[in-house]
């Protein structure tokens, strides 16, 4: 719907033909012809040695009179899809610039060749050519260099003509904007285009430069069937107007809505906050101490660790951590033994077999020497009294503890 208000938008502003259907009268072979149309110069800047940079149009769409040679008037119709063709704008690109359409020595029209350029051209168009989205016009630059085509426009000579062959498609119809035509211009290919006094195209493709008043944009006459249908179109685009600015109210609304309910829901989440914080604060104190029972647990833990691996008469644990601890501990005792895949599990009750062999031999070692009495070294003298198993177990202590 958007895209047709906007082509509805563009018909009232810039009336110009638009591909709609067309009432066929009949249809007959096409024929080619050389046809010369005019444009407009929009604007022109003017170069330190004189020359002119101009940009202007050089052809629009609607219906193009021609004289016939019986002194008939034949209207031939150029549609936007015709005109916009790349294939026929790409030959207006870096075509030669003329002063006056060139003529032959009697006086007949005559196109531009390599054998005739330098006598006629006057500068050249350039490599880019646009289509004004608004109007459907063609928009080129050209650079004009020649001192006659600079003074033929300082002195008011602003209108473009193009010179181009084309084939005439001779089926009459009926256009819903220009009205009545009697054939159809088709594959447009251009040769030139001309600085002329006046256009065919109409004032609308008059050239402006330097101080040059404004033209404005060709419109085309209207008949009852244009009048009825720009009365359609206005209602259309009145009826389109209302419903957008309805739609615009009512997502302004609902914009605003959707701003409000957050804001809501931003200060009950605050509300929810403070309520939980609030039921939340006896289970915060059972956590400290929860968190202090844990802490002396791990010291014990890591103390026990530490223990067991001086035992075993590792060091440089200092700044373990328990794991690495457990697993310095489990990897001296199993050495190549142990799996290259353990897993935490694994040092875990690894650990907890190792721990128990460490201290059942630590006490083992304790009270080695409870079992008998100290015997005297060979050669040296012994009390008559025994050693008592106290003084024994004591000095088996002694010896174990200092290590």
């Amino acid at each position: 719907m958007a895209k047709l208000v906007s082509e509805l938008f563009r018909i009232l502003n810039n009336p110009s033909p638009f591909t709609g259907a067309f009432l066929f009268l009949g249809k007959t072979p096409m024929t080619t012809v050389q046809r010369y149309d005019r444009g407009e110069l929009k604007s022109a800047v003017r170069t330190d040695e004189g020359y002119l940079l101009a940009e202007g149009f050089a052809a629009r769409p609607g219906v193009l009179e021609y004289r016939q040679a019986d002194g008939s008037i034949r209207r031939e119709l150029v549609t936007e899809e015709e005109l916009h063709r790349a294939d026929s704008l790409e030959t207006l690109a870096r075509k030669p610039v003329t002063l006056e359409h060139p003529t032959g020595e009697a006086g007949e029209q005559i196109f531009v060749a390599p054998e005739n350029i330098q006598e006629f051209g006057v500068g050249d168009v350039a490599e880019a050519v646009e289509v004004e989205r608004l109007n459907g016009f063609v928009k080129i630059r050209m650079a004009v260099r020649r001192k006659d085509a600079v003074a033929a426009i300082d002195q008011g000579i602003r209108e473009l003509s193009a010179g181009y062959t084309v084939d005439l498609d001779m089926t009459p119809g009926e256009h819903p904007v220009y009205g009545r035509y009697d054939a159809v211009q088709r594959n447009r290919k251009y040769n030139h285009v001309a600085i002329v006094p006046m256009g065919r195209a109409g004032s609308s493709v008059a050239l402006r430069a330097d101080s040059a008043v404004q033209i404005s944009p060709f419109q085309p006459g209207t008949t009852p069937q244009q009048e009825r249908l720009m009365s359609d179109v206005k209602k259309t685009v009145q009826e389109e107007l209302a419903r957008r600015d309805a739609d615009e109210k009512a997502k302004k609304l609902a914009d605003e809505n959707e701003e409000l309910k957050k804001k809501i829901d931003e200060l009950q989440g605050k509300l929810d906050a403070l309520t939980k914080k609030a039921e939340d604060a006896p289970e915060e104190d059972e956590k400290k101490a929860d968190s202090a029972a844990d802490r002396l647990a791990w010291f014990k833990e890591r103390t026990d660790a530490l223990s067991v691996a001086q035992k075993m008469g590792l060091s440089g644990l200092d700044g373990a951590d328990v794991p690495q601890i457990k697993q310095a501990v489990v990897k001296a005792h199993l050495g190549d033994g142990m799996r290259a895949d353990a897993s935490d599990a694994y040092f875990d009750a690894a650990y907890d077999i190792v721990k128990a062999q460490v201290e059942k031999k630590s006490q083992q070692d304790a009270y080695s020497g409870l079992a008998s009495p100290a015997v005297p070294a060979p050669g040296h003298r012994q009390d008559s009294a025994l050693v008592s198993p106290e003084d024994a177990f004591l000095a088996n202590m002694n010896k174990h503890f200092s290590r």
